[in-house]
C-alpha cells in the first residue's frame, strides 16, 4: 500500500515535469517566432532609413506651404473664371432664346400677311416662298450657333480636365 501512494506521486511528478517541458517548448517556439519578427522589422527599419537618407534634406516647409497656397489661389481663380463663364453662357443662352422668340413671332406675323396677299398676287407668292426659305435658313443658323456653343463648352471642359491632369503631375 505504501508503494501505491509513492507511485501516484511519481506519476503526478512525471505529468508535472511533462507539462513543464511542453510549456518550455511552447516558450522556445514563441521566442523563436518573436526573434524572426524582430529580425524582419529591423530589416524593414533599415530599408526605410535607407529610403529616408535618399530623400533631399534641404526642402523647407515654408516652400511647401507657399506652393500649396499658390495652388489654392490658382484653383480659386479658376473657380471664379468658371463661374463667370457659366453666367455668361446662361446670359447668352437667354439672349439667343429671346432673339429666337422675337424672330419667330415676326416670321409668324409676316407669314400671315404675305400668305393672305399670296392668294391674290403672283409676286406675293414668290415673296412667300422666299420668306419660307428665309425661315428655314434662320432655323439652320440657330442650330449651327447652338451646336457651336455646345462644342465650345465641350472644348472648354476638356481643356479644364487636361489642365487638372497636368497639375496633378506637377
Amino acid at each position: 500500500e505504501e508503494e501505491r501512494p509513492g507511485a501516484e506521486d511519481q506519476e503526478n511528478a512525471k505529468r508535472m515535469i511533462q507539462n513543464k517541458l511542453d510549456e518550455i517548448k511552447r516558450i522556445k517556439k514563441r521566442r523563436k517566432h518573436l526573434a524572426n519578427e524582430i529580425h524582419e522589422k529591423e530589416e524593414r527599419k533599415a530599408a526605410l532609413e535607407a529610403e529616408y537618407d535618399k530623400l533631399p534634406k534641404n526642402i523647407e516647409r515654408e516652400l511647401f506651404i507657399s506652393r500649396i497656397m499658390d495652388i489654392i489661389k490658382n484653383i480659386k481663380k479658376q473657380q471664379n473664371e468658371i463661374t463667370k463663364i457659366n453666367m455668361d453662357s446662361k446670359d447668352l443662352q437667354k439672349e439667343i432664346n429671346n432673339a429666337n422668340d422675337a424672330v419667330t413671332r415676326s416670321f409668324i406675323a409676316t407669314e400671315e400677311k404675305v400668305y393672305k396677299d399670296a392668294a391674290k398676287d403672283n409676286v406675293a407668292k414668290q415673296v412667300y416662298r422666299q420668306l419660307i426659305a428665309l425661315r428655314e435658313n434662320f432655323d439652320q443658323l440657330i442650330r449651327a450657333v447652338e451646336e457651336t456653343g455646345q462644342l465650345k463648352q465641350q472644348q472648354y471642359e476638356l481643356e479644364e480636365k487636361k489642365n487638372a491632369l497636368e497639375q496633378r503631375t506637377y
